[in-house]
């Protein structure tokens, strides 16, 4: 319980209370904080002294893309003991839309694609790669009975764009972690445009509806994937070896067809030149508002 003062023995860093872990990532730790009677998500970017330099001048820039389906940067500040840069950003209550979605039903797949969408749009508009949309990457704000989703991390890619290649082929391509099951094929050749976001989209979607999971780290992870023999493989990996791959035989199967699957399956497209753009996805997600896709 917080008292006057907040939290008694925590450790404070750029006046915020630090306390306990939400989360680790390529980028670094995320800590839930506290400071004046509000709670914030406290990130710690573990990045080299270089990288940091890069980063400080940018950080502001975010401060501008403000959207109700993006997680709001606060503000950023460095402490020299620790030499490491936090960034300060809204706490979303309801945690991660995978986490929300696993305990709750279908009933909120199609308000949840359209925010996404909308915000992803938002996003692209400006000149923004996200890179790493997956159901961990997307926080849940509001109430039970009126969640809303919000992207988040959106500005670490764009701003550590430096430090991100060498992230990107370390963590993401050569790790067995959550990204694979929604980078897109032509990310393995280090070819990211705006449109490897409209595949992890995709692929984030079709798992909605599916309901299906892997396990990653001890815990379920709702991901679409292609079962060869015994085993679940990322889309994305079989595209590569296989671009002419029905996917409509593996993906969705137990679905009618409808305007809304086939949307989705274009967003999943082995050639990126044949995936519609966000702001495409964002209309006919609104133009489908009333499929009934479990």
């Amino acid at each position: 319980m917080a008292g006057l003062f907040g939290y008694s023995g925590q450790e404070v860093v750029g006046g915020y209370q630090k306390l306990e872990k939400l989360g680790h990532g390529a980028f670094g730790t995320v800590y839930k904080g506290w400071k004046n009677g509000n709670f914030y998500a406290l990130k710690e970017l573990e990045l080299s002294d270089d990288s940091r330099k890069e980063v400080r001048p940018l950080l502001a820039l975010t401060q501008h893309y403000s959207h109700p389906n993006i997680v709001l940067f606060i503000e950023g500040f460095e402490v020299q003991a620790q030499n490491r840069l936090w960034l300060v950003m809204e706490f979303c209550p309801l945690g991660t839309m995978n986490n929300f979605l696993l305990n709750h039903g279908s009933s909120y797949n199609q308000s949840f694609m359209t925010q996404i969408a909308d915000a992803v749009a938002f996003l692209h508009g400006r000149g923004i790669v996200h890179r790493d949309l997956k159901p961990d990457n997307v926080l849940v704000s509001g109430t039970a009975q009126n969640p809303v989703a919000k992207v988040a991390d959106f500005g670490l890619a764009k701003v550590c764009e430096n430090a991100f290649d060498d992230i990107y082929s370390q963590y993401y391509l050569h790790t067995g972690v959550a990204f694979r099951w929604y980078g897109a094929p032509e990310v393995w050749d280090y070819h990211y445009t705006e449109k490897c976001d409209i595949f992890s989209m995709g692929a984030m979607f079709a798992a909605m509806i599916d309901r299906t999971t892997v396990n990653v780290d001890g815990k379920p992870l709702l991901a679409v994937y292609i079962k060869e023999g015994w085993e679940p493989k990322p889309v994305a990996l079989v595209l590569r070896e296989n671009p002419s791959v029905d996917l409509e035989f593996y993906i969705m199967k137990g679905q009618p067809d409808s305007d809304l699957k086939r949307l989705i399956l274009r967003m999943m497209a082995y050639g990126y030149h044949h995936r519609p753009t966000a702001s495409e996805v964002h209309s006919a997600l609104n133009d489908t508002s009333g499929c009934t896709l479990m």
